[in-house]
């Protein structure tokens, strides 16, 4: 592909996490067999399940009041307490929406992860 000079340096002088996710790629593919365990982009390697799509085309076709607006920055409290809620169940310790933070992405959750340890 012929881009001009002005993209080939955009292209090779982005960011950190850019060029650790292009190495990542061609590490995978270099026929080495090696395995790279990609923290990057957080590009998904398994489709999500047919459940996904079903309740994604039902929020789609029916969305809740201030669906597309801002929210905060720990993410939204039902959810939060929701996911709280799941892992009560699932480690039997004691969780609220206050320890839960969503991020965006894979990358902004292993960003906060490493800055909390």
């Amino acid at each position: 592909m012929s881009v001009s000079k002005r993209m080939r340096e955009y292209l090779s002088g982005g960011s950190l996490i850019r060029r650790l996710f292009d190495d990542a790629t061609q590490m995978r593919g270099d026929g080495s067999g090696q395995m790279v365990c990609d923290f990057t982009l957080g590009n998904p390697t398994l489709s999500p399940p047919s459940q996904f799509g079903e309740a994604l085309a039902r929020y789609v076709s029916n969305p809740p009041e201030g669906a597309h607006s801002y929210m905060p920055n720990a993410g939204l409290g039902e959810t939060r307490q929701a996911i709280a809620h799941s892992l009560r169940g699932d480690h039997d310790l004691c969780f609220d929406a206050a320890h839960v933070l969503m991020t965006v992405g894979a990358a902004g959750a292993v960003n906060v992860a490493f800055k909390a340890i």
